[in-house]
This record gives structure tokens, sequence and C-alpha cells, in this order.
């Protein structure tokens, strides 16, 4: 799940059955737009002190390259035993923000529950969720007093 405003850039690269021209198409997603940014979000902070970080071997499709260095990144919070492992990407310094940011996130929702900012972009879209419900209610309502006036049965 990517929590983040910002348009997602596709590539599709097509190639006709009749000719071996390569046409190249791009199109843009919005993803959700949240009132809540993560950079302007106070997240508590993690002391070097109170983490225990290690590097195991990772698993996974890769077949031997993946099985044999050792990138996989196990980030453990000491006063909360709290354990995250990420082995998202090859690079070892990419998978130690990853894990980080991650460990922030589960130690936020650990610390302040619905006021966390996963708690925050939760609560975001269960409202989003029951006002689009009770709109379709509202239509089809409005649908049903239509046709009782017109006898449209």
């Amino acid at each position: 799940m990517n929590l983040f405003n910002y348009h997602r850039l596709f590539n599709l690269n097509k190639i006709p059955n009749n000719r071996c021209l390569r046409t190249q198409l791009t199109f843009s997603i919005q993803l959700r737009n949240y009132s809540i940014r993560r950079k302007d979000f106070m997240f508590p902070e993690l002391k070097e002190e109170d983490l225990e970080e290690t590097f195991v071997r990772g698993s996974g499709p890769g077949g031997q390259a993946v099985n044999q260095t050792a990138n996989c990144v196990v980030l453990k919070h000491k006063p909360t035993g709290i354990v995250i492992k990420c082995h998202e990407s090859r690079s070892l310094e990419e998978n130690r923000k990853i894990a980080k940011l991650r460990l922030e996130d589960k130690l936020d929702l650990h610390l302040h529950g619905e006021e966390s900012y996963l708690g925050q972009i939760e609560k975001e879209e269960r409202n989003s969720r029951k006002e689009k419900k009770n709109r379709a209610q509202k239509k089809l309502a409005l649908k049903k007093a239509f046709k009782e006036r017109e006898n449209l049965d």
C-alpha cells in the first residue's frame, strides 16, 4: 500500500501484429490524495541506541543471487520489541531506509493508536467509503422516488 500523494506513470510498449513498429503509450493515474502528508506529520523519534539492526540473507524469487547476498534488513526496536523485516530491493541501503520508515509507522501506531499517521489515514478511508455509500443510497432513493412519481414500474 502506497500512502503518498503523487502520480504514477506507466509505459506500455505495444508491438502490432501486422508490423514490427513499436509504439509507446504513457498515461498517468492519480493515486489517493490524503489531507495528512507524511512529511508534515510528527513521528516518534528513533534513537540509534534503541535499534538493533541485523542483515540476513534474502529469500523469495530471484534464485541463487538472492539467496547468497545478505541484503535483507531485520530491524528491532528494543524498548517495544517491534521487529521489521525488509527485503523489498536488491540494495542494502534502500532496504535500511524502507525498514526505518516502516518501523516509524509501526512505532507511531503502537504509541498513539487512532491518532497515529496510519490510524488517521485509515479513518479518512473509512469516512470516504461511508460518504460514497451514502451518496449511492441517496441516488438510489431519488431514482426510486422518481419511478414512483412517474409510475414507471
